[in-house]
């Protein structure tokens, strides 16, 4: 569980990062920069998305193990 939400943390770190260079008018002005850029943002939210879902089944499992354990 440790593992996902440290993983999802560091790819929202990233993904914020990356929105601002590719805010900035000079990497748009820079389209080598701005090409490179967008396919790391990409890769990062298909990665993120891909750790989220890992997340909430984690989740889903704990709490219905909780749940069982709790009956």
């Amino acid at each position: 569980m440790r593992e996902a939400e440290e993983k999802v943390a560091g790819l929202e770190t990233r993904k914020a990062e990356l929105e601002r260079q590719l805010a900035d008018p000079d990497t748009y002005h820079d389209q080598a920069r701005f090409a490179s850029l967008s396919k790391e943002y990409a890769e990062v939210e298909r990665r993120l998305h891909r750790w989220l879902d890992r997340w909430e089944e984690r989740q889903a499992k704990l709490e219905k193990a909780q749940a069982q354990g709790d009956a």
